[in-house]
This record gives structure tokens, sequence and C-alpha cells, in this order.
């Protein structure tokens, strides 16, 4: 960056772009290193130059500019800026249908990419039917490119699919829930079997999402195995990244644990739970501020397991551990007001 701005005081025409990609990659490293006002300083320059740049050749430079207007679009979500994100994201995607309707080759994935961004985006703030709309279109994009490059799109395919899945079961629309699940599983197995390292946490993540959903439905020991495949999943990942993998084992477990309580199957459901408990008190030791929570969830689960038992005490040092943690984080999430 140092040395594209000296180039581009004598020469800004040829060195502006590189000033602008330069600032969005560190943009991107600031934000992966949660130096968030600097990710957006280098974003809002970026996009500043871009803007400058936008008459030498417009459609290199929109799509430099609706990159980044990603990027900012990401950050902005992530410090719950949602009107900036919508906005952000909105741009974006009018610039992409722009290039996609003289070069739809080029540029529809980019569109599909917008439409999932904003689709994410009115789930998370329960606008569920506007939601809805964005994933459809950008399935349909999606299985459109598929039919195209089936190794290029599959990998979006699914993650859409599982998106949609998501909101229709939060939507309580269980069979099509299931249907999108289903489908995407069977592209993440397909996937993970050429190439485990990328896609094995995919298959794991959608066999949760399919356990949750037949619990939902009493289908047990439908939901049994797709924990338990999940499990097994996660346990392999671990091996190789534990850092990455072990809180996925530590949910894995606790779900379990949850089931088959339900179930009154006590031993297994107390066993998973203390094997998860085990996992997220070394996490917590670790980083307690990103693991604090989840080991509350533990605590609070294997209380409801020692009631079962009647094992009053150890129920009782398990919820009040859980909600000192509880306190503590509400008290670490509004310092500076009295609680």
């Amino acid at each position: 960056l140092k040395i594209y701005r000296r180039l581009a005081k004598t020469s800004p025409d040829t060195y502006l772009p590189g000033v602008a990609d330069a600032l969005n990659s560190l943009g991107i490293l600031y934000t992966n290193q949660n130096q968030l006002a600097e990710a957006r300083q280098a974003y809002e320059e970026a996009l500043k130059i871009l803007g400058q740049l936008a008459d030498q050749d417009p459609e290199a430079f929109a799509v430099a500019a609706a990159g980044t207007l990603i990027n900012l679009g990401n950050l902005d979500f992530a410090q719950n800026r949602m009107n900036e994100a919508r906005t952000n994201y909105a741009l974006a995607l009018e610039t992409h249908r722009t290039l996609a309707s003289r070069n739809p080759e080029a540029y529809l994935p980019d569109v599909a990419r917008s439409l999932d961004n904003l689709a994410n985006l009115d789930h998370h703030e329960n606008r569920l039917e506007e939601g809805r709309m964005l994933y459809e279109e950008a399935l349909r994009i999606w299985r459109q490119l598929v039919d195209r490059d089936p190794e290029a799109y599959s990998p979006q395919l699914a993650l859409t699919l599982s998106n949609l899945g998501v909101l229709d079961y939060d939507q309580n629309q269980m069979h099509a829930a299931l249907q999108a699940y289903e489908e995407a599983l069977m592209i993440r197995r397909q996937l993970a079997k050429k190439n485990p390292d990328p896609y094995l946490s995919d298959v794991a993540a959608t066999l949760n999402n399919l356990g949750n959903l037949h619990w939902n439905q009493n289908r047990m020991p439908e939901a049994i195995e797709s924990f338990e495949e999940a499990l097994k999943a996660y346990r392999q990942l671990a091996k190789e990244n534990p850092q990455a993998h072990l809180p996925d084992v530590a949910m894995a477990l606790n779900n379990l644990a949850l089931l088959r309580q339900d179930l009154r199957q006590t031993d297994k459901a107390r066993q998973a739970g203390e094997d998860s408990l085990k996992i997220r008190r070394e996490l917590a030791g670790q980083n307690p501020e990103v693991y604090l929570p989840d080991l509350a969830v533990s605590l609070r689960s294997l209380g409801t397991i020692y009631t079962a038992e009647n094992r009053t005490k150890d129920a009782r040092d398990a919820l009040e551990e859980a909600l000192t943690w509880i306190y503590h984080d509400c008290v670490e999430q509004r310092s500076g007001e009295s609680v």
C-alpha cells in the first residue's frame, strides 16, 4: 500500500487501482484480526478511489466496487449495523444485476452471491418472506450454473439449500426443510468423498440440522443417527484441527445428551453431557470471552440430567455454576452499566 500510494502520486491512472486493491485486501486482514475500525477505514477509502476511477473503465471498477461493498456489508453485519449492511448489499446486488444483464456468463454467480447476502440479512432480521424470495431466486441461478459447471457451483448450491432449509424450519415448514436439508446433504456427501478436508464439516453441519428437524418431528431413531454421524465427522476433523473443531464436537455431544435425556437414556445422556462439559471447560479456560456461554449451556444440560437422576446436589451445583457464567457474560456485554 505504501509503495502504491507513492507511485500513484506521479501516475494516478496507472497506480490508483493498486491502492484500492491493497486497501481492500488490508480491510479483509483487519476484519480477520478483529480490528474493525481500521477495516472500515480501509474499505471506505477503497470505495472512494474506485468511484473516482469509474470513468476510466466502468465495468472493471464496478466489479471491484461491488466486491468492496460486500466486504463492508459483512463488516456492518458483524457490528450489528443492519441498515448500513442492507444498503451496501443492495448496492452490490444492483451493480451485479446490471453487469449480468450485459454479460450473464461472467456475472450471474455474483448476482446469486449478492442475493444470498441479502437473504441472510433478511433472515437475521426475521423478514422471512423477503428472505425466502431472495433465497429462491439465488437457488434458481445456482441450479442453472450447476448444470453448466457442477464442480464449480455445487458447493454454493448446497449452501443456499441449507440456508433455505433453516428458514423453512423457522417458519415451521418441516417438509420443505427436510427436502432442502436432504438435497444439501446429498451434494455435500459427494463433495466430501472427493475432497473431505473442506467439505466434511459441511456434511456434519447439515447432519446436525437434520437431527434437530427429526427431533422436532419426534423421529427419534433418525435424530440419533444424524447426531451420531455428525459427532463422528466432527471428531475426525478435530483430530486434524482441534482448535477449529473441538467446539463442534462439544456442541454435537450436548445435542446427543439432551436427545438421550428426552428418551430417558440417562446413562448415555450423562456421559455425553459430561464429555461436552469437559471440552468446554478446557476451551473456556483458553478463551473465556468466546466459550463461557457454551460452558453455561453444557452445565445447564447436565443440571437437567442430574435432576432426572435425583442427584439433587450435583444438579444444583451445575445449575448454579451455569448461572454464574451467564451472569458474568451479561456483565461483560454491558460493561460500564449497572447490573
